[in-house]
């Protein structure tokens, strides 16, 4: 199944390098078509920052750096507790607090220029990390059971509020930049992960637990396009007043369930087979960690290719890319001989691939219900996902100690190829179908009738936070008009509407009036 897809996959690259411009298709080539996803301001602060959160992840969770610290607390695996506690409280807690800040939506609205949430959040996980690293010598021998246990608690609790403000930012942002940055951080995290293996437990873990205070601190700097937005959106509110409609709100409903829904099985399936490995021996457990790794770089570069190149939607992406490789870990699994760690590779890679899927839909839904904060999908999705990994963590690792042989071992993998292939033809295709999420895509072709092109320009205009003027500059630029039309047009000196424009691009983070083309061609194929 596998080599089948790579050839296919691999015959469509070159066929779009090659034999599409020899058919006078005139197809672009395949590393222009990847160029055009980056075609705006990246900003490496929030590539820095998204990397420190995810490697600080990684490493708390996956680095044998913190491995010895479960003994050294006297925390074993056992009893009815079968995942390790700083993985069990720390995803509880992660679970509990998105849904405290998803009730509190309504109230708090946007969340990202809140300077006391991003204290918190630096804070609660910085100390977190400092007490499950240290519980030795921040403990009496009577108290570090709970000392570690509260440390867990409070790195779910920050990691949590720091999920959700990245969240918001980047579905602020939209569904490409969030995917390009999703890529970047990946890959740079990837390499925080390698590095800190070189170094010594004892300097890895104090270095980490200063990874929250330096990550929030490059959070602070991006604080501009979460105001722009906030003021975009009670602009919004000014001019579009009165309660929403039944429709908006069934179909928000409607957009929130599936989100959830699909969140928690892709995330169980996660926990399950990560607790398959909770009684595996040390010397596989570091191997599975490198090998993890690699699997999320892959995942990350495989889903840039697969959107900028093929421009797959979002059923394509999921049932055509993710599920299969998922699927396959699984099998690999249920092989005979030593195959584990080759199934976690697959299932890893086909996670990560759903995993930066799902950060970019919470931008397409936001966009979709203009009237609910962007924050309430982020922390809906962020739930769902720690509650899946969760509950799964903890199934797979009772049925682990439940198989008496390598035969229950396969069976059991066996039902999970089962169930995901199940899943895949029945319920998310019929409930995906009818939220309409296949047809949202990180980048698009399709040209929008004249009155979904002035909305579209009018909901950037407003997200982006334009004054009244540089709306209407923007809005003449997306038109094509050069900067001698704008000038005659608005009744002002060239030196004025260069000023103006120079405002537009640097709002919408872009350098040329193609990339600002671009941005609304890539909002009208999603509204």
């Amino acid at each position: 199944m596998m080599p089948l897809r790579c050839a296919i996959l691999c015959l469509r690259l070159q066929w779009a390098s090659q034999g599409g411009r020899q058919r006078g298709v005139g197809a672009v080539p395949v590393l222009q078509k990847v160029k055009k996803m980056f075609d705006f301001d990246v900003r490496p602060a929030i590539v820095v920052g998204l990397a420190l959160h995810w490697s600080w992840i990684w490493i708390l969770f996956w680095s044998s750096s913190f491995y010895p610290v479960f003994e050294s607390a006297g925390l074993q695996h056992g009893g009815a507790l079968l995942v390790d506690p700083l993985w069990f409280f720390s995803l509880l807690s992660n679970f509990a607090t998105p849904i405290v800040l998803f009730f509190l939506g309504k109230r708090l609205g946007s969340v990202g220029w809140r300077v006391p949430l991003m204290v918190a959040a630096a804070v609660l996980t910085s100390l977190g990390t400092f007490m499950v690293a240290y519980p030795d010598a921040l403990f009496a021998p009577g108290a570090r059971f709970a000392g570690y246990v509260a440390g867990a608690v409070l790195t779910g609790a920050g990691s949590a509020i720091e999920f959700v403000l990245w969240g918001e930012l980047l579905a602020i942002l939209g569904m490409r930049q969030t995917v390009v940055y999703g890529v970047a951080a990946t890959i740079v995290g990837g390499l925080f992960y390698m590095v800190s293996i070189f170094f010594a437990p004892s300097v890895v873990q104090f270095a980490v637990a200063l990874f929250p205070l330096l990550e929030m601190g490059l959070f602070w700097f991006q604080r501009d396009v979460v105001l722009r937005y906030r003021a975009g959106t009670s602009q919004l509110a000014r001019e579009e007043p009165g309660s929403v409609g039944k429709p908006a709100r069934v179909k928000y409903r409607k957009d929130l369930i599936g989100l959830i829904v699909i969140s928690m099985f892709f995330a169980t399936s996660y926990g399950v087979m990560k607790g398959m490995f909770v009684f595996a021996g040390a010397d596989l457990l570091a191997l599975r960690d490198i090998i993890n790794i690699v699997a999320l770089v892959l995942g990350a570069l495989t889903i840039l290719l697969t959107m900028s190149v093929f421009k797959m939607d979002f059923n394509h992406l999921t049932y055509q890319v993710a599920l299969p490789l998922m699927a396959m870990g699984f099998v690999c699994v249920a092989l005979p001989g030593s195959f584990e760690v080759l199934g976690f590779f697959f299932h890893q890679l086909g996670y990560e691939y759903f995993y930066i899927i799902l950060w970019a839909l919470w931008p397409a839904l936001a966009r979709k219900n203009k009237h609910v904060p962007a924050m309430k999908f982020c922390a809906a999705g962020i739930a769902s996902i720690q509650a899946g990994q969760l509950v799964g963590s903890t199934i797979g690792a009772s049925l682990m100690e439940a198989a008496a042989s390598r035969y229950e071992v396969a069976m059991i993998s066996v039902v999970a190829v089962f169930v995901i292939l199940l899943v895949a033809l029945f319920a998310f295709g019929n409930s995906l179908s009818q939220v309409g999420w296949g047809v949202l895509r990180p980048w698009g072709d399709v040209v929008a009738p004249e009155s979904k092109f002035r909305k579209v320009c009018d909901a950037i205009a407003s997200t982006r936070g334009l004054s009244p003027r540089e709306a209407e500059v923007f809005h003449l630029l997306a038109k094509g008009r050069n900067c001698e039309y704008i000038s005659t047009q608005l009744v002002v000196t060239e030196a004025t509407t260069k000023t103006h424009i120079r405002k537009v691009y640097r709002k919408l983070g872009v350098h040329s009036q193609q990339a600002l083309l671009d941005i609304i061609e890539y909002e009208r194929k999603n509204m």
